[in-house]
């Protein structure tokens, strides 16, 4: 994204603040994780290509800050919430502050977007959310759960379908649910209030 000749300026520095404090925050979970980090996950292959797959940087962005962002403080949410006297607490509450400002980091640049791709629609965001969803449900669910604990643990006695109708999935969607519709709400509400007040020039 920071090699489009869209990201310059005031933009471009977003993107960096971004990376930057992703990059921390893999640096402290990692920390806390150690040997017990799970070297490769279906998960960031899909994501991955489909970021990829977007045609602008406009809907790059809505999947990462408006989509992805909410689905990692719908996480962050749960763990504060459900596990007790967690290690990692502090670093959760840190990292979900951060995430929380990266839903919005895009806000301040939705007219410059406008001006250098021109006006995104209604469905080619709600295509993006569609795509996203797929990748979202067919990665964490009870199945996966259950295999991750077999490849990585050697854990084999797990019931998937138990893990999938249990209160912790339960719970951990609703939260996961919650988080991507409110970023993703208001990441629509400020692109589309931007987009009225510009007029696409291309001079980008």
């Amino acid at each position: 994204m920071l090699l489009s000749p869209v990201a310059f300026g005031g933009f471009a520095e977003m993107l960096k603040r971004q990376l930057d404090e992703e990059i921390t925050h893999v640096r402290l979970y990692y920390k806390l994780v150690g040997s017990l980090q799970l070297k490769q996950t279906p998960f960031r292959g899909q994501m991955t290509q489909l970021v990829n797959s977007l045609p602008s940087l406009t809907l790059k962005l809505f999947a990462l800050q408006g989509l992805l962002e909410g689905l990692a403080l719908g996480a962050l949410r749960y763990r504060l919430a459900m596990i007790e006297n967690s290690p990692s607490a502090p670093v959760d509450s840190r990292a979900m502050q951060e995430e929380l400002a990266h839903t919005r980091f895009a806000f301040p640049h939705f007219r410059h977007l406008v001006q250098c791709e021109g006006a995104h629609t209604w469905d080619q965001f709600q295509m993006v959310s569609r795509l996203s969803a797929q990748v979202f449900e067919g990665c964490f669910n009870g199945r996966r759960i259950a295999d991750a604990y077999q490849k990585y643990f050697g854990v084999n006695d797990l019931d998937a379908k138990i893990i999938e109708n249990s209160r912790a999935m339960t719970v951990s969607r609703r939260l996961l649910l919650r988080s991507i519709q409110a970023s993703k709400s208001e990441f629509l509400q400020k692109y589309f209030a931007a987009a009225q007040a510009s007029r696409p020039v291309y001079m980008c």
